[in-house]
């Protein structure tokens, strides 16, 4: 996010410098409008404010994108943590004393009827 706020700013300042100045309201409507689905909240509450300067935007938006990215650093994370993972015992060869879930039962063959 810094990058790319960095980036719109040298644009609008070269644009100043070579005799055709960008309106703050308009710097701020192009940065706004080239920000993934993923800021589409934050940019609606912006976009609702009465008057948001260049250096308020920066702010509410390397605020958001901090919490962005612990957010997804948190979800990735925890997706790693409780990913659904499979363990497979195979059964010894020969052997008929373990039922489906690898555990040893009794054979009916040693079983007396009472």
């Amino acid at each position: 996010m810094t990058e790319y706020l960095k980036q719109k700013r040298i644009w609008a300042d070269s644009l100043a410098l070579a005799g055709n100045p960008y309106p703050e309201k308009h710097l701020i409507s192009n940065v706004l409008s080239g920000l993934d689905a993923e800021y589409l909240f934050i940019v609606v509450q912006i976009e609702s404010r009465e008057h948001t300067t260049w250096q308020k935007l920066q702010n509410i938006l390397l605020g958001f994108d901090g919490r962005l990215e612990r957010l997804n650093a948190f979800l990735n994370n925890n997706k790693q943590v409780n990913s659904p993972t499979a363990n497979f015992a195979q059964r010894p060869s020969g052997s008929n004393n373990m039922n489906p879930s690898g555990a040893f039962c009794r054979s009916n063959t040693n079983q007396t009827n009472n």
